[in-house]
């Protein structure tokens, strides 16, 4: 994948995480994919970033957030995951978009670097209306603080 392309995340994805593992509910195929804690990383960046991620800055942020003696070995890594998310329909590519400031997800201390995984959650058959009507509450509220926040609000803090 060229470095000139950026990566916009789905809007109908729920993204949740706890204890370095996480789930991410796709609202329009009802799918499920379990996530570690890197690609927990990754897809929350994509999403605070609503314009896209251009890809040689998704690199930076993972470098700066995790420890790790193989930068070629993160490249390759990082490019698996990309292709295996675009595969799912859960990215899409785009040109870059010059001048857009980019949220950093920096939680502090580096944490050992641990390939980004995701995996279909096949075990789960069916997902009934109510889950899928409350799981895009949950999605529209999360939006509306995001965008009240970025606005200036500063009530929810």
């Amino acid at each position: 994948m060229s470095k000139d392309l950026q990566l916009k995340l789905k809007n109908n994805l729920v993204i949740t995480s706890l204890d370095g593992e996480g789930l991410v509910l796709d609202l329009d195929t009802r799918k499920f994919f379990w996530i570690n804690e890197t690609a927990a990383f990754l897809l929350k960046l994509f999403k605070s970033n609503r314009e896209g991620v251009p890809l040689s800055s998704v690199e930076s942020f993972l470098q700066k957030q995790y420890l790790n003696n193989s930068k070629s070995k993160m490249t390759q890594d990082l490019n698996y995951f990309i292709n295996y998310i675009e595969w799912y329909g859960l990215v899409s590519p785009q040109s870059v978009c010059s001048g857009t400031k980019l949220k950093n997800l920096d939680s502090g201390a580096k944490k050992p670097y641990l390939k980004p995984m995701i995996e279909e959650d096949t075990d789960i058959l069916s997902i009934g209306g109510n889950v899928i009507r409350a799981a895009r509450s949950a999605a529209a509220r999360s939006a509306a603080v995001s965008r009240a926040t970025e606005a200036g609000f500063r009530g929810f803090r």
